[in-house]
Order: structure tokens, then sequence, then C-alpha cells
């Protein structure tokens, strides 16, 4: 079985919250790349960069927001549509997210 690819953009939201989430991802071996945009309702929206690696099907990423914040994701591509996984915050919240390509 062909691995599931990671490439593209992927897209979150967080149901009742307003909050969303948009990353497009490039990789090149194992190492991935990218950027994206977010919103947290009328709170905050911005952009962010993307960093780490995608072991198929484990992808293990770093989101750097503009206001200085980073994140870790770690996903699972589920299949060609659908990426699960959590959003592990530097205060230690973790909240459980699925990225879907639109």
């Amino acid at each position: 079985m062909a691995p599931k690819p990671i490439d593209g953009t992927w897209i979150a939201n967080s149901d009742g919250l307003g909050s969303t989430l948009t990353i497009v991802l490039s990789s090149k071996s194992s190492a991935v790349s990218g950027s994206g945009a977010y919103s947290t309702g009328a709170i905050r929206t911005g952009v962010l960069t993307v960093a780490g690696t995608y072991q198929p099907p484990q992808a293990a990423l770093t989101l750097t927001y503009d206001h200085g914040e980073t994140v870790q994701l770690v996903a699972t591509v589920t299949d060609n549509e659908r990426m699960k996984g959590k959003l592990t915050y530097k205060n230690g919240s973790v909240i459980a997210i699925e990225l879907v390509r639109p």
C-alpha cells in the first residue's frame, strides 16, 4: 500500500467556537514545511509557519504563530482526505484535532 500523501491544503474547524486553522504543507523526503492561517473567533486572526517530519502515516509538526506561540501537532494521516491528532500547547493543554482536505 502506497503511503498517504501529506502535501496540500488541510483545514480544521472547531465546532461552535468559531476557530479555524488552515495549513498548506509540502514534503521532501521526510521533511515537511508549510504555512497557514488561523482564527480564534473574534479574538485573534493571523498567519503561521509549519516545520516538522512525516514518516507515513505519522506527522510531527511545529506550528509557529505570528504572535510567537509554538504548538506541537502530532497526527496520523488516516486516508487521502483526513488527518487526526492532537495539538499540544506550551502550558500543557492538549486539544484533539481533525484536519480535512477542502
